[in-house]
């Protein structure tokens, strides 16, 4: 794999989640994208391989394919479909981890009947002990996306990402409502904070506010808040 993926403390809970409701299928979403669940999908099947070798990731995000950043992959790689053999005799290997990727997916009209998906991983799960799908955002109108509807009955968990900073309350509200009339099973929230504004200019605007400190020691405070550059990074780069 090319690039090596952020490791949430929340890893040691999806794993005894998992375990505990016997789940062999997760289903990754986020509200609208740019919350790391390509990230949080490969450090999840990294860390099942470790006890178990057989893992399969479905990398089915139409918006952002994460096959490119993150599998290696010589000369091109074959189509498959969800109804065909093709699903079993074509998955890639990259150390270890098994996947299939959206980029190669051939004949998606056959993704909108739900018992072509059930049929698929019934057959998945006679081969691997783990697969988990990384999915379009919930809350994107894109009719080339795979419609979330399909997966809700082969979901034994579902992870929702979330981003600090990046996804609204407005928009994890409405990804919520959605799942739940989805019908997903054991929902959880995942929170990335990679996407934290940065500190110095919410610490410019309090000192800035109080208005019980001398002017010439504001100018000050200020001063030296602004030479720390590392405040004025966004948090996490």
């Amino acid at each position: 794999m090319k690039t090596k993926p952020q490791f949430y403390h929340e890893l040691d809970s999806i794993i005894h989640e998992s375990a505990e409701k016997n789940a062999r299928c997760i289903c990754l979403f986020s509200p609208c994208g740019k919350a790391g669940v390509s990230s949080l999908t490969i450090s999840l099947a990294s860390r099942y391989k470790d006890a178990s070798p057989r893992i399969l990731v479905l990398d089915l995000n139409h918006k952002n394919p994460m096959s490119s950043g993150f599998f290696s992959h010589e000369g091109p790689a074959e189509k498959w479909q969800f109804d065909t053999i093709s699903a079993q005799l074509n998955v890639n290997d990259d150390e270890g981890i098994y996947y299939l990727s959206i980029t190669e997916l051939d004949y998606k009209d056959a993704l909108h009947d739900i018992s072509v998906i059930d049929d698929a991983f019934a057959r998945w799960r006679v081969e691997f002990d783990y697969v988990i799908v990384d999915l379009s955002p919930l809350l994107t109108n894109d009719t080339s996306a795979i419609p979330p509807n399909v997966f809700a009955h082969v979901a034994e968990l579902t992870l929702l990402m979330v981003s600090t900073g990046e996804t609204t309350e407005e928009q994890l509200v409405m990804a919520c409502q959605k799942l739940n009339e989805l019908n997903y099973k054991n929902v959880n929230m995942v929170v990335s904070q990679v996407k934290m504004p940065p500190l110095g200019p919410l610490l410019v605007k309090k000192v800035q506010s109080l208005s019980f400190i001398p002017f010439k020691f504001k100018r000050m405070v200020i001063g030296f808040i602004e030479r720390q550059y590392w405040l004025f990074r966004p948090i996490g780069d």
